[in-house]
This record gives C-alpha cells, structure tokens and sequence, in this order.
C-alpha cells in the first residue's frame, strides 16, 4: 500500500518480521529438516547443492541486495506453495 504525503508517493514496509529476508534463510537451512521442508518444499542438503550448483555454473550470483541462497529460497517459496510474488513479500 503507499501513502501520499505532500504530493509524494511513501512506500510501505510489507515484510514486518524482525528477521531480515537473509537470516531467515538461514536460520530455515540450519534448523530442523522439517521446517525447511514444509516452507520450500526441499531438505536442506538438497537446497545446498542446488546453491553450490547455481553459483558454481554462474547462472545465479550474489548482488548488494540478495544472495544466492535468498534468491532460490523466494523462488522455491513460491512454486512450493503456488504463490504469487505480491504474496511472497510479506516474507522476505
């Protein structure tokens, strides 16, 4: 949702969790199996190798904003429980 402040557009904060959409990635990888399997639909084994895949053939790399890990734990987020990307905002 935006506000209009003084003819100006503000941009609201969507994501309100205390955790970062980074340090909730990896406090899923490093937790139970299980939590990572019901959010992403994968064990965490698997989602490693997939990130060591992706960053080892450069078709995902990390930028100022978001890692690689993030950038595959939205996308497998999304398709895991048929999301779409509005959806996926109040997460990370």
């Amino acid at each position: 949702m935006e506000l209009v402040k003084m003819n100006r557009k503000v941009r609201q904060k969507l994501c309100t969790s205390t955790l970062t959409g980074k340090q909730y990635v990896h406090e899923l990888i490093r937790g139970p199996a299980t939590n990572m399997y019901n959010m992403m639909r994968i064990d965490p084994d698997s989602f490693r190798s997939l990130v060591a895949h992706f960053r080892g053939t450069g078709l995902l790399k990390d930028n100022m904003h978001l890692d690689v890990e993030e950038k595959l734990a939205i996308s497998m987020h999304i398709i895991a429980h048929k999301m779409l990307n509005r959806a996926a905002n109040s997460r990370f």
